[in-house]
């Protein structure tokens, strides 16, 4: 979990660091995912990244969070669509979730951090 600091940015330095986490993370998984790759895009002095996490894995970690926050928003938006029909709204949004990333935000994430490369 990110540390204080990175929740004291403002939103949108908070929003780089993350865009900057989701191009990395959709391209490499964590053992090949490099920090110089991340501050770089994002903007961020090295010491900066430290500030706001211990280390890859804590961002890693908090960008995965994220996703599931998504997927669970989203998930609860298809039960209600599906008028409480749990079983309908899952076969619809396994779907999706399977033919691509639901939070349209990271193409490979899901499947590298699911089964590997």
């Amino acid at each position: 979990m990110p540390k204080q600091t990175f929740f004291n940015l403002k939103d949108e330095k908070q929003r780089r660091i993350i865009a900057a986490a989701r191009r990395e993370f959709s391209h490499h998984p964590l053992y090949e995912s490099s920090i110089n790759n991340i501050i770089k895009e994002a903007k961020i002095p090295r010491g900066s990244f430290y500030q706001y996490f211990e280390d890859i894995a804590d961002l890693y970690g908090y960008y995965f969070s994220l996703i599931l926050e998504d997927i669970q928003a989203r998930l609860i938006d298809e039960v209600h669509q599906n008028h409480g029909d749990i079983f309908a709204a899952v076969r619809k949004y396994a779907g999706v979730f399977f033919g691509r990333d639901p939070c349209g935000r990271a193409p490979r994430f899901l499947p590298e951090f699911l089964f590997g490369s």
